[in-house]
């Protein structure tokens, strides 16, 4: 069973993309279902085809890439309150997982199989452009972190992402931070102090 105010929260997320009709809504809403998220939580383990894809209602997860040269555990992205948790190649195109999502702050999230996900599909044909609409998002998303890496100074990205999200450092584990920040220094003090 998913609250009114968690689907409420999903609806308003998909409708920043496009219009969700009545009958979608109501097709939609048994096929969701809400959990509760434990902190170090695999949520999406890698090198399988996940069956899930999660809605984060209340808390924080990322997305663990391993550096093939290094062997590093890196984090490559991560999620807040109102974002879809997938990796790709995932759960969209049914391969075999690159990269896992972990649970870095515990909370609600919401959860839709792909099976589930197919019947929707069937019956709904703007299902198919609003799932686009949301993998390009994420996509676009991506890719500005990548120029962010490669042409913003470290203060610029701390400043960039603390303006984003200020809450972050009180909650969040700060190598995390780091390592999606591409900062390789003694840790985020300094950044803090200008």
């Amino acid at each position: 069973m998913i609250s009114d105010a968690s689907f409420n929260l999903l609806l308003d997320f998909l409708q920043k993309f496009a219009a969700v009709r009545p009958g979608l809504v109501h097709q939609l809403r048994p096929l969701v279902h809400e959990i509760a998220a434990l902190k170090g939580e695999v949520l999406l383990p890698k090198g399988i085809i996940h069956d899930l894809v999660f809605f984060i209602v209340k808390g924080v997860c990322m997305e663990v890439t391993i550096h093939p040269d290094t062997g590093r555990k890196e984090t490559s992205w991560i999620w807040f309150r109102g974002d879809f948790v997938y990796v790709s190649p995932g759960f969209f195109s049914q391969q075999s997982a690159g990269n896992s999502a972990e649970v870095l702050q515990e909370g609600i999230l919401i959860y839709m199989s792909y099976q589930d996900f197919v019947t929707l599909r069937a019956n709904y044909e703007e299902v198919n452009k609003l799932a686009e609409l949301i993998r390009d998002h994420y996509f676009f998303a991506l890719k500005l972190h990548a120029l962010d890496l490669a042409g913003l100074t470290n203060q610029q990205r701390y400043d960039k992402f603390i303006g984003k999200y200020p809450r972050a450092l009180l909650t969040l584990n700060h190598k995390h931070i780091t390592s999606f920040l591409g900062i390789r220094d003694k840790g985020l003090g300094r950044y803090g102090l200008r």
